[in-house]
């Protein structure tokens, strides 16, 4: 697939300030002379552009020619000019873009976005729907922009596209990242990236050592539980360190997940954490990370740990009962003030009623769009999800929150309120029978 010409236009007017592109796309089909689309992008500069075709079928190239010019023509009729002459051909491998051209699409956009100002959103979440879809086409571009800016500079969603677009082949990007970008949770998102199986020939070793605690007591439970693998035992003795050494419990569980990567053992004891854990301060910082672990890296039994815990989870407080920076939590005597529990080292609340639905949100996107990707990670993802629940996780809480066999991989909370469908529950005999395949 390739794209034969492409014209930039703009057009600023009192206080319009518009973009609008066209591009002629060769389809490259060998089996017939009808295979060009003219795709056109418009949209307010500084925004995402709006996209378009004027040939809902393809064309042969006098046609698609002809609409082309004529597309041009018109807009320049209209007030717009040109900000730059007709782009040179960009060639896409066929096996990694659709036959509709809606990767070229996306590697169109990238294309823009490299050579214009963005808004820094924007731009994240054309990286981020990049890495989700694993186009690999894309990563020379991606390459080329994290160089650009730098490894300092560069975001966690450009991490993200590095690491699933690239592989192996971003392997010293994702490293130099890891040493030098200027936020740490990148840096560490890097260095989780570079030792993982993601990187293949070139995986390297996990970076982080364990920390120790100045507790002699507490150092020497937890490295009973290690050795032991025992999940309880070890998030009850990190309850313990960190009550001294105010954020131990979170440096500890990451350096683990690290870990986790090349070492089998502790990898079974970090899944056990996980299950024992509390969704509730210390944890709640580490929940968070490690589902982002497993979202790079599409890791089944850590995404189904993670994602069982925010389903079961109860909010701490809800946003909409917060007055003037306070709030109330149950079992408190007196309202918190909200800002610095949330910049402090060792908070004692977390997880709001708007934090709590979107995580709940994104586990089930993340698994809608590797379905509808056909992506391998799907089938493992979604049934280490449905057995990560448990009898004990029925009895102890409300039958729909706790029982996924009773809905077909949907929640009841997030897509209900939105345009995402929610399917009907099944029948009980379902959920009392998990071996029976669903529907």
């Amino acid at each position: 697939m390739q794209i034969v010409r492409s014209v930039r236009l703009w057009m600023k007017e009192g206080r319009s300030d518009k973009l609008y592109e066209v591009d002629l796309v060769d389809l490259e089909r060998a089996d017939s002379d009808a295979r060009y689309l003219v795709n056109f992008r418009y949209g307010r500069r500084g925004t995402s552009l709006r996209d378009g075709t004027k040939t809902p079928s393809p064309v042969t190239r006098p046609n698609a020619e002809k609409l082309f010019d004529s597309v041009v023509v018109s807009k320049i009729n209209d007030g717009y000019r040109r900000i730059d002459g007709d782009a040179p051909a960009l060639t896409v491998p066929d096996a990694d873009v659709d036959s509709t051209g809606g990767d070229t699409e996306l590697l169109r956009k990238l294309a823009i976005c490299a050579r214009s100002s963005w808004p820094e959103k924007e731009r994240d979440r054309l990286f981020w729907r990049l890495g989700v879809i694993r186009l690999t086409a894309t990563y020379p571009q991606l390459a080329a922009f994290a160089e650009k800016i730098g490894a300092t500079n560069a975001s966690y969603s450009l991490v993200y596209a590095l690491a699933r677009c690239g592989g192996a082949d971003a392997a010293d990007l994702l490293r130099s990242c890891a040493d030098h970008n200027a936020s740490p949770v990148t840096r560490d998102y890097a260095a989780y990236a570079v030792a993982s199986d993601l990187m293949g020939a070139r995986q390297s070793s996990p970076r982080l050592s364990l920390p120790r605690t100045t507790d002699a007591a507490a150092t020497r439970d937890i490295e009973t539980a290690l050795a032991n693998g025992n999940g309880a035992g070890l998030t009850q003795a990190l309850l313990a360190a960190n009550s001294a050494q105010p954020g131990f419990a979170n440096q500890f569980l990451i350096a683990l997940a690290h870990h986790a990567l090349a070492d089998d053992a502790a990898r079974k004891t970090l899944l056990a954490a996980v299950h024992a854990m509390s969704p509730q301060p210390p944890y709640v910082q580490v929940l968070r990370r490690l589902f982002k672990y497993a979202d790079l890296t599409d890791d089944g039994p850590l995404f189904a740990a993670t994602a069982r815990q925010f389903e079961l989870a109860t909010p701490m407080y809800y946003r909409g009962r917060v007055h003037n920076d306070r709030v109330w939590v149950p079992g408190s005597r007196q309202a918190m003030k909200l800002s610095e529990e949330q910049h402090s080292a060792a908070p004692r609340i977390a997880l709001s009623d708007q934090t709590l639905f979107y995580f709940k949100r994104r586990a089930w996107r993340m698994l809608r769009k590797r379905a509808e990707l056909g992506q391998d990670a799907f089938t493992a993802m979604a049934s280490e999800l449905l057995l990560a629940f448990t009898d004990a996780d029925h009895q102890a809480g409300d039958v729909d929150r706790a029982c996924p066999h009773r809905r077909q991989l949907s929640f009841r909370s997030p897509f209900r309120r939105g345009a995402e469908p929610c399917l009907e529950r099944q029948p009980p005999a379902l959920c009392r029978e998990p071996d029976q395949p669903l529907q």
